[in-house]
């Protein structure tokens, strides 16, 4: 029997989880043409002389293969640290029917604001425990990543939605969407270092990786000559 897809993510301190809806992962891979110079609604998004204001990190498991994946991803704005430079994590919303990266400037205090939904969410399990010990609404927790178990060809149509859906968002005015991809190949399991709450794994996972980059120029230039964006991914995450 095959192993049954996992796709959640862990929000908060604590790693709580919220799972994605019934039918999501299904409804992503039937987006099988997906092209980075069109949106939904057939747009002309980006140029190939874009630099990308986004970053996509995945981080594989040591255990990759050709039929399943194990680890992470997670979103970062490129740049935008204050000291100059450095990029600036991103976090998923908490609402399952939503689950789009947001900002850190999205965050005050104990509470987030999701720009994709308009809802508010806590930061952290301690913000949310304190709020409810005060008779606070019960909403969910923010997420600093997502966590997979799957096969590669369900990864790539969610990779390829998360891009689509940093093109589409504006932080400022002056800076447009799109975003390069890394891909990272782990040494150490990350995945028992990310349940059990080991910082001290979970640290020596991150630090010790290959990388490959897919960066935004090129993923113009493959899907202008007609490569869909999640067949793109799925080669990356074969190679």
């Amino acid at each position: 029997m095959s192993k049954p897809p996992v796709l959640h993510s862990t929000g908060g301190s604590r790693g709580a989880t919220d799972k994605y809806p019934p039918g999501y992962l299904e409804a992503l891979e039937d987006e099988s043409k997906i092209a980075a110079t069109d949106d939904r609604d057939g747009n002309i998004l980006l140029s190939a002389s874009d630099k990308a204001p986004f970053k996509i990190e995945i981080q594989l498991d040591y255990t990759r293969s050709s039929t399943w994946v194990r680890g992470l991803y997670l979103c970062w704005e490129s740049g935008k640290e204050l000291h100059g430079g450095g990029d600036l994590q991103m976090f998923c919303c908490g609402w399952p029917d939503c689950q789009k990266f947001f900002p850190a400037s999205s965050i005050q205090g104990p509470m987030a604001f999701c720009p994709n939904c308009d809802r508010a969410q806590y930061v952290s399990q301690i913000d949310k425990k304190r709020s409810l010990m005060a008779k606070g609404p019960d909403v969910p927790i923010m997420s600093a990543h997502v966590i997979f178990s799957c096969p590669p060809k369900t990864l790539a149509p969610i990779i390829a939605r998360r891009w689509f859906e940093l093109s589409n968002l504006q932080t400022d005015l002056e800076r447009k969407g799109g975003a390069d991809i890394y891909l990272k190949f782990n040494k150490k399991n990350l995945q028992k270092g990310t349940f059990s709450g080991q910082k001290e794994l979970l640290d020596e996972a991150r630090t010790k990786k290959d990388l490959v980059i897919y960066p935004l120029q090129r993923i113009i230039e493959d899907t202008q000559s007609g490569t869909s964006l999640d067949k793109a991914v799925l080669g990356l995450l074969l190679a």
